[in-house]
């Protein structure tokens, strides 16, 4: 605006000079940390932080600083009278792909409602169908009454890693890992290696079990459920988890 008289001499502009909370977000520049905008989610590689590098401010992408090869939790489900628990990409947020190399499942107290077997089953078209057949296994278990063990294998049955003698109630219930390896991979055939832990028969003796198995069809696999050999399956959690490359 134009002077009447004198001028006044210039000076600089201090925060004393602005009233607190009247600059909005939207006259910041874009290069501006401004915390307006909260990220839900792990960030992207070109992800930036701001560090000090010996008192100089520089920026960083989140790949320099993200640890690798580590397991990632997926989704955890509660059985409660189910015929199967099921993992399906796509589905619930579940991602099975070339994201993850392998796959891991941790289920606890897991029973049913009759002494049951455990068996894994894979599919092809995100849960449409399962393979009914196919699958080569072989098991070792170690009996706790007196330590007896037994070898049992199988060859083209209809499902995979049988883990046998669940009980029919929490307190003989049976707790366990599964490991799926490169299900995604169309040229290779899914592989597995399972172990139950402290998992009790209907007679109250413990077992340990290790199943390895084969699915002997090279497909992509980008579903599998885990289901009783009879019943339902009453409780138990299961969570998925993948192991980042």
């Amino acid at each position: 605006m134009a002077y009447i008289g004198k001028e006044p001499a210039k000076a600089p502009l201090t925060s004393s000079d602005v009233a607190d909370g009247i600059i909005s977000n939207a006259k910041l520049a874009q290069d501006i940390i401004s915390a307006d905008t909260a990220l839900g989610a792990e960030p992207a590689d070109t992800d930036e932080f701001l560090v000090s590098d010996a008192g100089t401010l520089k920026r960083m992408d989140y790949s320099h600083i993200k640890g690798g090869g580590s397991w990632v939790k997926i989704l955890q489900q509660t059985a409660s009278t189910s015929s199967s628990i099921e993992f399906k990409h796509g589905t619930s947020g579940v991602v099975i792909d070339s994201t993850y190399r392998a796959y891991c499942i941790v289920y606890t107290d897991c029973y049913a409602s009759t002494q049951h077997t455990i068996s894994v089953q894979v599919s092809p078209d995100t849960g449409s169908s399962y393979d009914t057949s196919g699958y080569y296994w072989v098991r070792h278990t170690v009996n706790y009454n007196g330590g007896s063990q037994s070898v049992t294998n199988a060859t083209g049955t209809g499902e995979l890693m049988l883990l046998n003698q669940h009980g029919a109630s929490l307190t003989t219930g049976g707790n366990g890992i599964i490991y799926l390896f490169s299900p995604s991979n169309a040229s290779s055939k899914t592989t597995g290696i399972s172990y139950a832990l402290e998992c009790s028969d209907g007679s109250n003796y413990i077992r340990h079990q290790q199943v390895v198995g084969i699915h002997d069809t090279a497909e992509a696999i980008d579903a599998f459920r885990i289901l009783p050999s009879t019943g339902t399956i009453n409780g138990g959690v299961f969570t998925l988890y993948g192991l980042t490359p």
